[in-house]
């Protein structure tokens, strides 16, 4: 595919730049990556607005980049996570919450 691109500018406060930078950074993709997904992600969401299909499929699709993302950064090999001692961590914490609560 052959898209033309048309250079513009922007004017971003600092909040929106230290984000920019951070997800950049942690995703290891460039600013203009990131941006122009944010603006293509947004201006799509503009133009369905309720559309819950369409935002499912975004979604979708942006989990299957970060989990390639994720891959990548562990040369291809799944991420070592034992999945029944995190399920067993997460209800513990849940049930410590939950009783923190009740005494108080």
């Amino acid at each position: 595919m052959n898209t033309r691109l048309h250079r513009t500018q922007l004017f971003l406060d600092s909040e929106q730049i230290k984000l920019l930078t951070r997800l950049a950074k942690q995703q290891k993709r460039t600013m203009k990556e990131l941006a122009s997904e944010a603006i293509s992600l947004g201006l799509q969401s503009l133009a369905h607005p309720g559309d819950a299909q369409w935002r499912r499929a975004t979604v979708l699709q942006r989990a299957k980049r970060l989990r390639q993302t994720m891959r990548a950064n562990h040369g291809g090999r799944p991420l070592p996570i034992d999945c029944t001692q995190l399920i067993g961590e997460m209800r513990e914490e849940r049930d410590n919450a939950i009783v923190r609560i009740g005494s108080h």
